[in-house]
């Protein structure tokens, strides 16, 4: 299977880019047009995940997580969707709904700060 973007998950893909959450459209608007110095993609295929946010230089991988990933259903298939990723070699980071509304300056510096880290060890 082809590794980004799968052609069968396209319709997806574009659906969830037209219906993201208000905690993903928050994060969008501040991580889109490299304002962190690193271009983001958002809703992007990677095996036969899509991912919330994705920094190829990085292969950093950012998810956020509402009120239905509280569910144990959920929280196993995350788990499975981070372990695969993590094993191609992503480095994946979660931040909750609440996180992105309530904190968005604490959750901005963690995330640059995370940036900063992962370019530095490159």
């Amino acid at each position: 299977m082809k590794l980004y973007n799968h052609e069968k998950f396209r319709g997806i893909r574009k659906t969830l880019r037209k219906d993201m959450t208000k905690a993903e459209v928050v994060l969008w608007i501040h991580i889109k047009s490299n304002q962190l110095g690193y271009k983001f993609r958002r809703q992007y295929g990677i095996g036969k995940y899509i991912v919330d946010f994705y920094c190829p230089k990085l292969k950093l991988v950012v998810e956020i997580d509402g009120a239905t990933h509280d569910h144990p259903d959920t929280q196993k298939k995350d788990q499975e969707k981070q372990e695969y990723l993590e094993s191609e070699g992503f480095t994946v980071i979660r931040y909750n709904d609440e996180e992105i509304l309530n904190e968005l300056n604490a959750m901005w510096d963690n995330l640059h700060n995370i940036c900063k880290s992962i370019a530095n060890q490159k």
